[in-house]
């Protein structure tokens, strides 16, 4: 690559920049080369790099300058864009330390949502047993009724107990269980719709 391929690469990579801005640019660069000198072309070149690289890292210094200037020129409306700036630089930097945290934070949310669940759940294994136990003693009743009625009906009646509380248990479960899902479904629309206003 030479002087003139160079500088072309160059300002196409500045076409983001004003026009006086990309001039000041080239000019600063051909400068530079005429100090240089013809025997010293390519040593400037690889100085400098490549020419899209050295081209995006004057549009950033650029863009950092003109946000600077806004915040310290136009008030604290500006100033907000700079601030965002430099959260999204320590965002960077911070992210080996904030990540893990997150994960964690992620992890034992999860963990309490498990243990929700499998609070309700036991009561819920407790009440299908006693109702599934209920329906069986009543079937086994009905047969038992006619070998030998009194042991029978022992069984029938402890079978239609157990069945009525299993399903006087039932329903409030499944109305605490609503409750509970209804209110984490509120707590993560609240962190979400935070998370959006914010």
């Amino acid at each position: 690559m030479d002087r003139k391929e160079f500088l072309s690469r160059l300002e196409s990579g500045l076409s983001r920049l004003p026009k006086e801005e990309r001039e000041e640019v080239l000019r600063y660069h051909n400068e530079y080369f005429d100090e240089a000198g013809p025997e010293n072309v390519q040593s400037v070149i690889e100085e400098l790099g490549d020419p899209e690289k050295l081209a995006r890292q004057i549009c950033a210094e650029s863009m950092v300058r003109d946000i600077a200037g806004n915040a310290s020129s136009e008030g604290p409306k500006k100033k907000k864009g700079l601030m965002a700036v430099w959260i999204a630089i320590l965002a960077v930097f911070a992210s080996p330390i904030a990540l893990p945290v997150a994960i964690g934070l992620a992890a034992l949310a999860l963990s309490l949502v498990v243990v929700v669940l499998c609070l309700l759940a036991v009561p819920f294994i407790i009440v299908i047993c006693l109702l599934f136990a209920g329906i069986a003693s009543v079937i086994q009743g009905f047969y038992i009724l006619f070998l030998q009625p009194a042991a029978g009906a022992w069984v029938l009646g402890a079978g239609f107990c157990m069945s009525g509380l299993g399903l006087l248990g039932l329903l409030p479960l499944i109305w605490l269980a609503e409750a509970i899902f209804r209110g984490i479904g509120r707590l993560v629309s609240r962190v979400v719709t935070r998370r959006k206003h914010a």
